[in-house]
Parts: structure tokens; sequence; C-alpha cells
């Protein structure tokens, strides 16, 4: 079993393609190790085993001519954000919604691309946070160590690409919430350019903050991805570290929006990555980040408004934690002319960068200020002091949703006490595939941390007297429309 889930999305797609494997296999392979680790370490809030088996079986009876799917047979799991058909999106909340009535595109895409959708993930309410737990699912531990939280808010999406339960998964990032997580888990995590892969059926999410994106355990797996979810080609390519590819010219600061400290395995992972980079050939230097002064309120009224917007959608609104029911009443207090100021910001932001990315291709920033937060660390917290946790533990990530470009964290190995370090790394408007042309001669040169093991049972999945098991709630949806 451990050698199939070992093996990488572009792999399995491979094998199955040349009939080595069958989609269903793969599928049985996920979906036994989904049963043995999930109940500790809480990933999924849906289980679509029956519904998968079904898609399983007819990639198999159909093999080829669906031969040319780049995903043909690969088991991804999607946030719970996003709409799958039959299946209620909850958004990290106990709210009693609808099933959907359809598949969103993003979803409709991995279909059509051949992906086998196994279950949704876990998040906090609303997404709203860089950690994954709530009052109503509990919450979700890192397979690295159960003692500390995963991060968020697609904290489940990256436990279950992380610890072998699916090859690829969906998340959606509003201000760092693919990369919080893929920093922790030693993911490639990618957040793309605003408006590059599709959000509908919802139009501009959390005030345009929010982008959907892919979390993997290669580039090339997210670059396949891309490719799929934005209808676009050539991302693959780039993943691929092909050779001859320019040597860039790299910035790092440790310049935030914010005062914040950093600890030392955030500093580790900023001298490996800079030593990374010049082994490879590329030039680095150190530079200044020009923030702008407002940057941060105009992020928080988007956020506060945004998130506003998705809890009037809920239908039991009142079952949320008390910090999402304020959260959301400071945003309906957020005027509408605030907001329109709020969005010209980042456009200004993006300014203030343009004549730093002419001297310079990408700029490295740390992803996080530390290491992992224990998983009784943010708690029943009130909204203020959730705030200010949130404010000195992830402060760099925002400024890619306020400006749109894309970034990504790229995983630096682990540190002392054997957790992955990242850098995060962000590129001009459009040109994640600078981003994923980088990542990839890192991963050939330094690959990244992993989980493999030889039992079905993860390596460094360590139990701990201060983090007790997941939650192990779960909607068994096992078709569309049917939950048992």
């Amino acid at each position: 079993m451990s050698a199939i889930t070992n093996l990488s999305a572009e792999a399995m797609a491979a094998a199955i393609r040349r009939g080595e494997l069958t989609a269903r296999a793969v599928l049985e392979a996920h979906l036994a190790r989904i049963e043995r680790l999930d109940p500790e370490l809480g990933a999924f809030r849906t289980l679509l085993a029956q519904s998968a088996r079904a898609e399983a079986d007819h990639i198999d009876q159909h093999r080829d001519e669906l031969s040319g799917r780049p995903l043909l047979g690969v088991p991804v799991a999607i946030k719970d954000t996003m709409d799958v058909r039959g299946v209620p999106s909850r958004l990290g909340t106990g709210s009693a919604q609808p099933p959907a009535t359809d598949d969103c595109e993003v979803v409709r895409r991995l279909r059509g691309a051949g992906a086998v959708i196994v279950g949704k993930t876990n998040l906090p309410e609303l997404a709203a946070w860089p950690f994954t737990s709530s009052s109503s699912w509990g919450r979700t531990s890192n397979p690295w160590d159960t003692a500390l939280d995963p991060g968020g808010s697609s904290g489940g999406s990256a436990v279950a690409v992380a610890s072998r339960m699916c090859a690829l998964a969906l998340g959606d990032d509003l201000g760092g919430s693919i990369r919080v997580p893929a920093a922790n888990m030693g993911l490639f995590g990618l957040k793309p350019q605003a408006d590059r892969v599709s959000t509908l059926p919802h139009v501009a999410r959390i005030q345009g903050l929010g982008t959907y994106g892919p979390l993997a355990r290669t580039v090339v797996d997210a670059g396949i991805a891309l490719d799929v979810l934005s209808a676009c080609d050539g991302f693959a390519i780039a993943a691929r570290a092909p050779e001859g590819a320019p040597r860039l010219r790299i910035g790092f600061s440790i310049d935030a929006p914010i005062g914040v400290m950093l600890s030392k395995s955030a500093r580790e992972g900023l001298d490996r990555a800079r030593l990374a980079f010049t082994s490879l050939g590329h030039s680095v230097e150190t530079v200044r980040v020009r923030y702008g002064p407002l940057l941060p309120i105009a992020f928080f009224l988007r956020y506060f408004g945004g998130l506003a917007d998705e809890y009037a959608a809920l239908v039991e609104p009142h079952g949320t934690e008390p910090r999402t029911r304020h959260l959301a009443r400071l945003g309906r207090l957020v005027p509408r002319a605030a907001l329109r100021w709020a969005k010209g910001e980042g456009g200004r932001q993006w300014s203030r960068l343009a004549a730093l990315f002419d001297r310079i291709d990408v700029l490295v920033t740390p992803v996080l200020t530390g290491p992992p937060s224990p998983s009784d660390f943010w708690g029943e917290r009130g909204l203020v002091s959730t705030l200010r946790a949130v404010a000195q533990h992830s402060p760099y990530a925002a400024l890619a949703n306020m400006t749109g470009q894309p970034a990504c964290a790229l995983p630096m190995g682990t540190d002392e006490r054997g957790l992955p370090v990242a850098v995060q790394v962000l590129a001009r408007p459009s040109e994640e595939r600078t981003l994923l042309s980088l990542a990839a001669e890192v991963e050939k040169a330094h690959p990244f941390p992993t989980l493999v093991d030889d039992d079905d049972q993860p390596s460094r999945v360590v139990t701990s007297n201060r983090g007790g098991p997941g939650n192990g709630r779960r909607d068994h949806a096992e078709h569309p429309g049917e939950r048992a």
C-alpha cells in the first residue's frame, strides 16, 4: 500500500495510463490510509468513498479513451469552501448548509482531467485563520508532531497531502491560507496570480483577496494541477526545471508591515534559501520592502468585509464561535467607500514594489515568524486576541493577496526539532512559471522533507500528552446527495 501512496501524482497517473496500476487500486490504498490515520489527524470533514470508487471504476473501464488526461486516477481532496456536487459546503462551521447542486468550476476541471475526488477537508470557521480547528468540528493535527497545529486555513488539505491520504489537494488563500500550512508540512504550496484560477460560482471571494491553488509534495505535481485549474498550458513544463533556465536576481527581506521578531527556525530557512540559490548560480542580495503605512488597515477592511459576506450565506450562523460572530459584525460596519479605498490600496502597494521588481526577479521573505503553534495555542481566544496573534504569527503572507501577485511556500529542510522550515517567494504579476522553475531547481538539488514510510503509518506521527487525538468526526457522503 505505501508503495502506491508514496508516489507523486504524476507517477500515479503515468502508472495507471500504462496499465501498471488500476485507478481502483490507487484509490483503495489511499482510502485505507485515511481510515487508519484520519481518526487521529482529523484532516477530512467529508469522505466520498463510494462515489470515488465509482469514478475510479469508470476510469479503469475506459482507460484507453481517457489516457490523455493529466491527473488520470489521482486521488484529490477539496477544501470545504469549494462546492462538490451533492455535498454541503459548511465553510468550517457546523451550519446545516444544503448540498451543493453542482461542482464548482475548479472541481469540474479536476474531474475533466481524470482526478478522483476523495473528500472535503477541514478548516477553521469561514477559512478566517492561520490555524485549523473549530468548536463545532474539533482540530486537525500536525502529522510531524500531533501536539502541534498544522497551520491554516487550508490545514486539512495540507495534512491530507503530507500524510499521503491523497496525492494532491486544493486550498484557498485569502492571506496565506495555502502557504502557511504548506510551510508547516514541508509541502510546495502555490498561491496563483489573482484571477488565474476561477472561483466560480463565487465572484471576487473575500473582496478579491481569495485565490484557489494546489498543495503538493512535488513542484511538478503543483504545475500539472495549475495547468488543469487555470485551463492554461506551460506551468508543468516550467515545473520540470528545464535546462538553460535564466539565472535570477533574488532579493531577500525580513521587512514586515508591522514590527515582529523572527525565531531561529525562520532565520534558518532564510539562510538555507540564500545558500541554495547561490549554489544554483542565482545572484542574491538583501533588499528593503516599502509597505504603505495603511496597508494592514486596508487588508483588514477587505478581510472583515469579505468574511461578513461569507457569514451572511450561512443557514445557521448563530452556532458559530463568538470571534466569528464578532468578526462578521465588524465586517458589516465597513462602509462601501472604505472597501473601494482598500481595494485601491492593493494597486498602490504594487506601485511601491514595482521599482524593486525592476532590479530583482523574485522576493524572498519568511512565511511565518516561527515554528508551528501548539495545538491549544489558538483555543477560545476572543477576536482581538486572535487578530493580535495572527499579526505576529504570519505578517508576511497578506502582501501577495493585496497586490494579487503569485507567491509560494518553498520547503527548506527541517529544523533542529525535525520540523519543516520554508520561505515565501513572490514573483512579478502573472509570473508563476518563474516560481515553479526556481522551486523545481531547489527541489532537485535539495529534496523536500517527507513523511515517507513502509508500513502505512507515518514515521513522524507523534502522539503527545499535550495534544490529544483528532476529533474523528466525519461525514460519510457515500455518493452525492446521501449522507450516512
